[in-house]
């Protein structure tokens, strides 16, 4: 056999990739510049993550791509969370949180909940007022929703009664909170602690 890519004449007959290079019609300086651009592209593709590793959807002009039925299913199939995952930092509503009360709207709270089971709020500079931790609720707005990791009560319709839950991330296309116990729970269902 002829030495491994000697020869003149720019095919390479002893060798399987010089078969195929001249079965498909390819000179030596063509079969280099196309195995210099698959190298190129795997080296591209090797340094950023695939769509699946960075959860991406977006196509080539940066677009979200639609969803398709599979990727559906996978988020519908999906186990639930495991409780011993590391998670935010519990915390609970404190000085500094907004919170919504009926007769108020949204107010800012001045303590934390004393024994009595009230927290001190303030509604404008010179109004503030004691307000049970029962007609407290959960602020709709993103701008001050409540951080995760933040321990609440939960009005669970299944149960009838108030149940302890952790926010663990707020929806602000709908205004709704993902707890720990329930996805999507109405901040009218949600409560301080």
């Amino acid at each position: 056999a002829a030495p491994r890519g000697g020869g003149g004449g720019g095919s390479r007959t002893d060798s399987r990739r010089g078969t195929v290079d001249r079965q498909a019609g390819l000179g030596k300086q063509e079969t280099t510049q196309l195995g210099q651009q698959a190298v190129a592209l795997m080296t591209q593709q090797r340094s950023r993550p695939s769509r699946e590793e960075d959860g991406s959807r977006e196509g080539a002009d940066n677009k979200k791509a639609p969803y398709r039925l599979s990727d559906l299913e996978a988020t519908a199939c999906r186990p639930p969370a495991d409780p011993s995952a590391p998670s935010a930092p519990p915390r609970w509503v404190n000085k500094g949180d907004v919170c919504f009360v009926r007769e108020h709207g949204l107010v800012f709270i001045q303590s934390s909940v004393g024994r009595d089971g009230c927290y001190t709020v303030k509604v404008d500079d010179k109004k503030q007022f004691a307000v049970a931790t029962e007609s407290m609720r959960a602020p709709k707005d993103a701008k001050f929703a409540w951080a995760p990791g933040t321990q609440v009560s939960y009005l669970s319709a299944s149960v009838g009664k108030w149940i302890d839950a952790q926010v663990l991330s707020f929806n602000s296309a709908n205004g709704t909170y993902n707890l720990d116990v329930r996805p999507e729970a109405n901040p009218d269902n949600v409560r301080p602690r």
